[in-house]
């Protein structure tokens, strides 16, 4: 108990948000005060820029100084074991002041994060995971869960929830149940009945996880520790409003950066795999832009699946969904040539879906443990041919038998007459492959065409409402979602979004949509 309290004391100092960075001998107009810095003497004739001294600008500052030199910011936060800097401010970037980078370079910057210090490379356990004890498989059995015979659904991504979980830092309980229990509201007056809320992204988690670090989107930063629980205050907004409530995760995608696996803590599997590829080859691999996870791998299924577990076992989420990031388009044979070559498969392809048919039949089945009436479906992208080739997604195998999904639900992102994959041909398509009766079909549809009107959008109003109407003529609707909620509202005041073309298009959709009953599913 005298260790539990203290680790909460921990956690509200670390809550504590300084203001102000000492004056910098060169800044700009940024937050916390002006400062004047000519950008003209870092701007070289032959066009490369100097790098200033950015060490403790604040971040406003320096994100300000780069905007005017034409170059990108990102940034992390850290504490400062010295306490040399003052918090919220720079303490240390990837460049030294005076190298010469080109226009766009990427300037990534180092944060002072205010409180204890807690260091990655000693095992640390998160309070809040402590102080949850440690539940039996099936012990969230009994819960029943809130689901429609029609799913009326809508993707609440990450970005759609940056700046609402934190602004800087976490956001306040109240404050973060008020914003979301406003826009659980309105979806349910619209006609929605069921929010897909994206809750692992990046081998990071929005809730408390033995088994993933606290994502930057749901604290401000990685290395973090959370106060509360926004898992559960979005899935009681949810269910407030009549909602049901999906938990969304990617199984494969990982960090953008090296640094994220250096501050999240040792206790994590991912820290560990990374820190030794020597015993863990390739579990975690670099691909592009972002990390992947090695599902050739047992442990790596494992994990996922343990996380997915994890979130059935300790909320009451209506549903688990996962989406279409497998295998990256691209990735080279030498990210699972080891795995390969020992699986007796000939065909990579083939040994691929394999692996991916291990990880969707492990993850329904562990979330079935956990609670049988919890669903699990995937939303894979809606070429098909793409799923079986480059995600190597086994959607023959998985749409023609009971133990993988409860439902598909395909991104079929295009319009009526688009070229190679008109709407009514690519739902059809995707309808025939759905061999197992006891499998749900669901279409996935993106707003962002309405927003941005291209090709038959640029003319048209009520594509959404024909979507709607005509996939309910088919032998196998039930229902649809769209993506994503921040095109269709402003997600901090629930109002409608002031895109004219939303708004258009919107108004002559929602009647339909509306008029599906919500029938809900009887356990």
């Amino acid at each position: 108990m005298k260790k539990r309290i203290i680790s909460f004391l921990l956690m509200a100092l670390m809550l504590i948000s300084a203001v102000g960075c000492s004056e910098g001998s060169q800044s700009s107009n940024g937050d916390n005060g002006e400062i004047s810095i000519d950008i003209n003497d870092y701007i070289n004739e032959d066009g490369t820029i100097t790098v200033p001294d950015f060490k403790n600008m604040s971040l406003g500052q320096a994100q300000s100084v780069i905007e005017k030199l034409g170059l990108k910011c990102k940034f992390t936060v850290e504490y400062d074991k010295t306490e040399s800097f003052e918090v919220g401010c720079v303490m240390k970037t990837d460049y030294k002041p005076g190298d010469k980078v080109e226009k766009g370079t990427q300037i990534f910057l180092t944060i002072r994060k205010d409180g204890i210090f807690i260091d990655p490379d000693k095992p640390y356990t998160d309070p809040l995971v402590e102080s949850r004890g440690n539940l039996e498989e099936g012990a969230n059995s009994d819960y029943k869960p809130l689901n429609y015979e029609i799913m009326k659904a809508v993707w609440i991504s990450q970005y759609d929830l940056a700046g609402v979980l934190a602004d800087g830092l976490q956001r306040q309980e109240e404050s973060l149940r008020e914003i979301f229990g406003n826009l659980c509201t309105r979806l349910a007056e619209d006609g929605f009945n069921t929010v897909i809320v994206q809750v692992r992204p990046y081998g990071d988690s929005f809730y408390p996880s033995a088994y993933y670090p606290w994502s930057d989107v749901a604290l401000g930063g990685y290395g973090l520790y959370g106060s509360y629980d926004p898992l559960k205050v979005m899935i009681e907004e949810a269910h407030k409003a009549d909602l049901s409530f999906q938990a969304w995760i990617n199984p494969m995608r990982a960090y953008s950066n090296e640094k994220t696996f250096e501050i999240i803590n040792v206790n994590y599997k991912l820290r560990q795999w990374y820190d030794n590829p020597a015993k863990y080859p390739n579990y975690v691999y670099r691909h592009k832009d972002f990390f992947y996870l090695n599902v050739s791998y047992k442990e790596v299924r494992q994990l996922i699946i343990d996380g997915a577990a994890e979130i059935v076992r300790y909320y009451d989420v209506d549903g688990v969904h996962m989406d279409d990031y497998f295998y990256p388009s691209g990735i080279p044979d030498e990210f699972d040539n080891a795995m390969f070559k020992k699986s007796g498969f000939q065909n990579r392809n083939l040994f691929r879906k394999d692996n991916i048919n291990k990880l969707v039949k492990g993850l329904y089945s562990a979330v079935k443990k956990e609670n049988e009436n919890v669903l699990f479906g995937i939303s894979p992208a809606g070429n098909i041919s793409n799923v079986r080739n480059s995600c190597c997604l086994d959607i023959d195998t998985i749409l023609s038998n009971k133990g993988y999904v409860d439902y598909i639900m395909p991104q079929i992102y295009w319009g009526f007459k688009h070229a190679t994959q008109p709407y009514k041909q690519c739902l059809e398509n995707w309808q025939n492959l759905v061999k197992e009766p006891s499998i749900k079909f669901i279409v996935g549809l993106t707003a962002s065409n309405i927003a941005a009107p291209h090709d038959e959008f640029l003319t048209s109003k009520s594509v959404f409402k024909r979507y709607l109407l005509h996939a309910k003529t088919t032998d196998k609707f039930d229902g649809i979602c769209i993506f994503s909620v921040k095109t269709l509202y402003n997600v901090s005041t629930a109002e409608m979004t002031s895109n004219e073309n939303v708004q258009k298009e919107m108004k002559n959709f929602l009647p339909s949509f509306k008029g599906i009953k919500n029938k809900k599913i009887k356990y």
